[in-house]
């Protein structure tokens, strides 16, 4: 999905059309049962202790597609409250 997406985008751009993507982390859902079912437990394991919710991923879609977004093309923003880079070297909770 992020080669589609910055592909899409480069071809589409010149048409003034702007192509953005989000990855989702843990939300509860249908596809996400585990997510749903145990959202203390999935929490733990992200660094704001907590599951996606609704508001979280409309502001980030309410952003993407409103005038404040108008200058992002090409990315894919991840929705996950930190999942993503929180193992990076010298991201440790104990440091």
């Amino acid at each position: 999905m992020i080669h589609l997406t910055r592909r899409l985008a480069a071809e589409l751009a010149p048409q003034n059309i702007l192509v953005s993507g989000i990855a989702p982390g843990a939300f509860p859902s249908e596809m996400n049962k585990v997510a749903r079912d145990h959202e203390d437990a999935v929490g733990k394991n992200i660094p704001f202790a907590r599951v996606g919710t609704t508001e979280d991923m409309a502001g980030l879609a309410i952003f993407l597609a409103s005038r404040a977004g108008d200058y992002i093309c090409g990315d894919t923003i991840a929705c996950d409250g930190g999942v993503a880079y929180s193992s990076l070297p010298g991201n440790s909770i104990d440091a």
